[in-house]
């Protein structure tokens, strides 16, 4: 395993640890951390031998973002398990949530518009969930998490998903542009979409 990651577990574990210090111990976070690496060790060895400093940056930036999350959800559970509530109820990030906040995000990103106002913009769309009082999620800080997770996608999964969400590009405009047939765009805005809710931390939390 690279250095730089014996250097970070501790640290991105503490960080977690500050903000749910009564319902985790530091050393079970720090635990859960090594683990989700060691699932993940040649991915993460490949992306930090990336030769190229930029591509190896955004691959840094990218795989702490996705180490933190992975110790927040531990964290959320263990405190819903001892708050007692069901960790069914906590939220996650279904396909369907995603797609319909992006245009907002995208917004935020390329027209300047806050999220504030993309919150009222996208409020009386959203279906109603009863809230998780271990979660405490709130629409603004869904929108915040899935404009960080847009911005640690590759560049061309960025393109995809502003061409489909920002510009309302048809599939026959997409697959003019990106030079390739219409099932094979639709296919690859559907993975973005999934790579998106894999940095946001799958399909459930509990994943």
């Amino acid at each position: 395993m690279p250095p730089e990651v014996a250097e970070r577990v501790p640290v991105i574990a503490y960080s977690v640890y500050r903000a749910f210090r009564n319902y985790v111990d530091r050393d079970e976070l720090i635990q859960e951390a090594w683990i989700w690496c060691l699932k993940r060790k040649d991915d993460i060895e490949k992306a930090l031998a990336e030769e190229n400093p930029d591509i190896r940056k955004h691959n840094e930036s990218r795989l702490w973002w996705q180490l933190k999350r992975a110790c927040e959800r531990f964290a959320r559970k263990e405190k819903a398990i001892k708050s007692g509530y069901v960790v069914g109820d906590e939220y996650f990030f279904e396909i369907s949530t995603i797609s319909q906040m992006l245009p907002h995000i995208m917004a935020n990103i390329f027209e300047g518009v806050l999220l504030e106002q993309a919150q009222q913009m996208v409020d009386d769309g959203l279906p109603k969930r009863p809230s998780a009082p271990s979660e405490g999620r709130n629409l603004l800080t869904m929108l915040v998490d899935i404009k960080k997770a847009y911005e640690l996608l590759d560049e061309q999964e960025r393109e995809l998903l502003k061409a489909r969400y920002h510009e309302n590009l048809t599939l026959v405009q997409m697959a003019e542009r990106f030079e390739t047939s219409k099932s094979s765009v639709d296919r690859w805005c559907e993975n973005a979409l999934r790579s998106l809710q894999r940095l946001l931390g799958g399909d459930s939390p509990w994943s």
